[in-house]
This record gives structure tokens, C-alpha cells and sequence, in this order.
């Protein structure tokens, strides 16, 4: 080459970085080749880039403890951002989301974006606030409920109506503290009284002496009132009387029985005597304002039974309380003694196989008030009467026995209603015996309503002659 030229200098431009440019310089003629060169660029140096081209960065320095560098978007500048701790979406110096709940905590981005909060969950909080809680879950399926304390920093399980003290609550939370359990209270169906409840609830009320627990925690009667004793007499037109027998030497009135008549019984008189034994009760609780116990009903109906079983009643007296019977009774008025006495109209037409009864009841039962835990009157349940009850009849019979070979219901061994050892005999001592002789039943009737025979009477009468080949009865009785 034999040009006679010298290079001293070429410029460079950046084409991916506009008005940048690099300038090489050369000291020597270019023959063959360049010997020496240099080259020179206005380049600044970028703060916390870890990657620079000239004016621009393509990568900043990494992430340090307590920072990141942020490239800025003309990527002329790596700006210094302090970490935000918790912060999931950081935009420098300002935070654009908190990280997401952890099972312990949640975080709460402050008003500037500059700090996000960590705030500790509150158990059974359904709306937090960072540090307190402005809304607690709902009642749960078991109405577990939870209140929040004053200073909003705790939802407690509770119930409804659950008070300082199981005696005054509706309600107790359980040991769990999973479920609200029923107390013994005013609630329908929750007095359980008379009776007690151990620990405050339902499920442990126990019925006093005497009294039978029904539903979960109700207490009723169970202890009868007894008859003590039950005279009954009946008089007819000519005041012929009769009166009811007893089994043995016993006056209760348990030991009285019926009785087979043949008069018409135009009235019926009566003495009776009942009494309820009180005891006494365990302490009343707070919902009880006052109990009643006793006999709070009784009567005497007389009553006429056909011979099909049918019932008639013909007349009836309350039989009242006190020893005068003189004490009206019901539920709220019970008495622990009835003693009266009196006359009732019978029947004067009794037909073979009716009865006249007289049929005594005695009802145990009472009442109780109460009241709510503040005093206020709520009303009043009564219990279950329970009757004590004895009847005693009068059995109409009269139709005389006959023998078995005139009624045909009755089996018949033999025709002859009376059996002699024999008929002729010289010896003053002979055999006499009956058979087959019955009471007869009504023909629609049943066998009890035949008296039976109570005894055989059997005449012995002499023989007198009233010639030498006659014969004939002396009618002057011998024997019986």
C-alpha cells in the first residue's frame, strides 16, 4: 500500500444507548496496521450497579439484609429501599401488599404503606383489627356464644343466659366448653321439684321421696293418699238395714268387702276417712315461691250396675276437706285429711243380679308458684292427680236356690235334690244328704252375681198312724 495517509482518530456510536459514543485516537501512520491506540468515553459511574454499560445499568446490586436496590425505569439509577419486613409487594420505600395470614398472625399495612403491622390473631374473633377485635364469631351449633371484653382484646365462650352462678343461669358452658348445657330453673319442664339438682343441671335432677321423675327434669306425684276407713250402710222403705262386712278384725277400709242383699236400698249412708302423709322437702330454690301438697279432690258416687256390666250413676257428694269436712280442696287448697259423713239417694228398683256400689275416690296431688330470678310471679304448675279409689257393692239376690235339674246351665249328677241311706228302717238313725242344688245367675248374667247357698236346712218330722194300715206326717218338727 503505498497511500500516504494518516488515521488519527474514529468515533464510535452506541446504537443501544442514544448520544453515546466512543472515540478511538491512533499515534501512528497506518501502513500495514494500527501500532498504538486509545479511546476515551464520557461515562459516569452508577451508584449501586452491578452491571453497567455507560450511562445506563442493566443490573443493580443484589438484595442485603436491610435492603434492595431498585433500578429505576430509564435505568440510569439504582435507588437505595430499605426493607419493609412483611411486606409482600414492596415499591421501595412504600409496600403495595403485607404478606398473606399465617396461622398465628395477620398483617396490616399503615396508613402511609410505609410499615406492615404483624397483629396477632384473636381466638373466636371474626373481624380483627390489629391488636383488637371488633366482632366475635357466631354462636356456634351447640349456642356456645362469644363475648368481648371491655378492652376488645379476647372473644370468651359463654352462653345466652349464663349468669355468675349455675343457681341463677339458664344456661351453663360446659368443661369443654363445647356445648351449652340446660339448667334446673323457671323454664317449662326445668323446675325439677320437689327434688334436686346436684350440680345446677338438667341432667342431674333427682325427684324427692315420693314423687316419680317424667321428661328430663320434671317431678310428679307418685305417693297415693290412703283411705283410713270406708263405712257403708243402705236402708230400705222399712228401714231395714244393711251394712258392708270386713276381713277380719282389720277396720281399714281395704278390709271391706261386698255384700248380697235381698232388700231394696233406697238410701245409702257413709263414713270416710282419708289422709296424705306430707314429708318434708329439701330447700326450695330460688324459682319456687311456694309449694302445695295433699288431697286436693275426693268423692263418693253411688251407682248402679246392670246385670251387662253397664254403669248408672245416681247420686254423688264431693267429700271435702278437714276434719269436719268442711275445707273446700283443689291443687292451690290440698288438704292432708278428708273425714266425712252423710246420706245418698239409692234405687228402689233393683232387678235379680244388680248391684248398688258406692265407689270412693281420693285424688293426691298440689301445686307449685314460681317465679323468674328476679322475683317476678311466672304462674303456677300443678301436678299429675293420682286417684286412690275403693268400691263396695251391694249385690241384689233375690231369687231362691233351686236344683240343678230345673235349670239346665248347671250340671246335674242327680234328679233327686235330696239322698236318704234308706227309706224304711226300724233304726231311729238314718243318712240325710243333698245334692245338686244352685243359686241361679241371671240368664244374661255372670256366676258372681249369685249370692251361692250359704246353708242347707233340713226338717225331720215324725210319723203318726191314723189306722191300722194308714200312715200320715206328724208336722211337729222332731229335729232341724
Amino acid at each position: 500500500m503505498n497511500a500516504a495517509w494518516k488515521l488519527q482518530w474514529v468515533r464510535i456510536y452506541e446504537s443501544s444507548e442514544p448520544g453515546v459514543s466512543y472515540k478511538f485516537e491512533f499515534d501512528d501512520w497506518v501502513v500495514d496496521k494500527a501500532v498504538k491506540l486509545t479511546h476515551s468515553t464520557d461515562c459516569p459511574v452508577i451508584p449501586n450497579c452491578a452491571t453497567q454499560r455507560c450511562e445506563t445499568c442493566t443490573t443493580c446490586k443484589p438484595r442485603l439484609k436491610d435492603v434492595f436496590f431498585r433500578l429505576s425505569p430509564n435505568k440510569r439509577r439504582c435507588q437505595r429501599c430499605p426493607v419493609i419486613p412483611n411486606c409482600k409487594t414492596q415499591i421501595c420505600r412504600t409496600c403495595a401488599a403485607c404478606n398473606p395470614s399465617t396461622q398465628n398472625a395477620f398483617f396490616e399495612l399503615s396508613a402511609d404503606k410505609t410499615e406492615c403491622s404483624r397483629c396477632p390473631f384473636i381466638e373466636n374473633c371474626e373481624i380483627h383489627s390489629c391488636g383488637t377485635c371488633d366482632t366475635c364469631n357466631s354462636p356456634t351449633e351447640n349456642n356456645v356464644i362469644f363475648k368481648l371484653c371491655s378492652a376488645k382484646t379476647k372473644c370468651s365462650r359463654s352462653c345466652r343466659d349464663m349468669r355468675s352462678t349455675v343457681e341463677m343461669s339458664l344456661q351453663w358452658l360446659s368443661k369443654d366448653e363445647e356445648r351449652c348445657d340446660l339448667t334446673c330453673s323457671y323454664v317449662d319442664n326445668r323446675w325439677c321439684w320437689p327434688g334436686r339438682c346436684y350440680n345446677g343441671l338438667m341432667t342431674s335432677c333427682s325427684c324427692e321421696s315420693g314423687f316419680r321423675k317424667s321428661k328430663n327434669a320434671m317431678c310428679d306425684i307418685k305417693t297415693k293418699s290412703e283411705l283410713v276407713t270406708c263405712n257403708l250402710g243402705i236402708e230400705d222403705h222399712r228401714s231395714e238395714i244393711r251394712n258392708t262386712t270386713r276381713i277380719g278384725k282389720s277396720t281399714s277400709c281395704y278390709s271391706q268387702r261386698d255384700v248380697y242383699i235381698n232388700i231394696q236400698p233406697e238410701s245409702m249412708s257413709f263414713k270416710i276417712t282419708a289422709q296424705f302423709q306430707r314429708k318434708g322437702y329439701s330447700k326450695q330454690p330460688v324459682y319456687i315461691h311456694a309449694t302445695y301438697i295433699g288431697i286436693v279432690d275426693s268423692s263418693l258416687s253411688v251407682i248402679r250396675k246392670g246385670i251387662s256390666g253397664s254403669e248408672r250413676i245416681l247420686s254423688s257428694a264431693k267429700l271435702r276437706g278437714g276434719g269436719d269436712c268442711s275445707r273446700t280442696l283443689s291443687s292451690s287448697k290440698p288438704s292432708t285429711l278428708v273425714s266425712c259423713d252423710g246420706v245418698l239417694r239409692g234405687s228402689s228398683s233393683l232387678v235379680n243380679g244388680e248391684w248398688l256400689c258406692g265407689v270412693i275416690k281420693v285424688y293426691s296431688g298440689g301445686s307449685f308458684h314460681y317465679k323468674n330470678f328476679h322475683g317476678h310471679y311466672l304462674g303456677n304448675k300443678r301436678f299429675t292427680p293420682l286417684d286412690e279409689s275403693k268400691t263396695i257393692c251391694f249385690r241384689y239376690d233375690n231369687v231362691a236356690p233351686v236344683h240343678c235339674a230345673r235349670d239346665s246351665r248347671f250340671p246335674c249328677s242327680s234328679d233327686s235334690p235330696m239322698r236318704l241311706s234308706t227309706r224304711t228302717t226300724k233304726s231311729p238313725n238314718i243318712t240325710v244328704g243333698v245334692s245338686g242344688w244352685v243359686d241361679p245367675y241371671p240368664k244374661s248374667g255372670k256366676l258372681e252375681q249369685a249370692s251361692g247357698i250359704k246353708y242347707y236346712k233340713v226338717d225331720v218330722y215324725g210319723m203318726r198312724h191314723l189306722g191300722l194300715d194308714t200312715l200320715d206326717v206328724d208336722y211337729k218338727k222332731i229335729c232341724v
